[in-house]
């Protein structure tokens, strides 16, 4: 852990912006641990949705690109901590509207990039998007 936090401190941007936290408080985190939920739910992992994981992490939640190994593997490892169907609950229902319908949307862009929408997909798109009190887009 302590290499972990090192690295993350080696990786302060020059012009003072940090790089990704390690964090299950940290919003990123907390987000990008739906959207690799959204890719288990269906008991299959395709190479296609982690690319587009990992491009929704750089793209939308400004995951450094020498960050995105070291982050999505503390993402996979917090997996198991997140047994609820709403993981960290506290932390996203008090995310900014925003941020809730943003997580929706790159849900349901994420869950269509296999080119199959599986029933348990939508499923937990649904109940996201009703727990978090947003509309699904489209």
């Amino acid at each position: 852990m302590l290499s972990v936090a090192k690295r993350i401190l080696d990786n302060i941007d020059a012009c003072g912006a940090q790089s990704i936290k390690l964090d299950t408080q940290d919003d990123r985190t907390v987000l990008a641990i739906f959207l690799y939920k959204l890719i288990l739910v269906d008991g299959r992992v395709r190479d296609c949705e982690l690319w587009h994981f990992r491009e929704l992490l750089r793209t939308k939640l400004g995951v450094y690109e020498d960050d995105i190994e070291m982050f999505e593997e503390f993402v996979i490892g917090c997996i198991p901590f997140a047994t609820e169907i709403i993981p960290f609950a506290e932390t996203v229902q008090s995310m900014s509207l925003e941020k809730r319908q943003a997580l929706v949307a790159m849900m349901q862009e994420m869950s269509i990039c296999d080119t199959e929408l599986h029933e348990l997909e939508i499923n937990l798109i649904v109940q996201t998007a009703e727990f978090l009190g947003v509309q699904i887009p489209g």
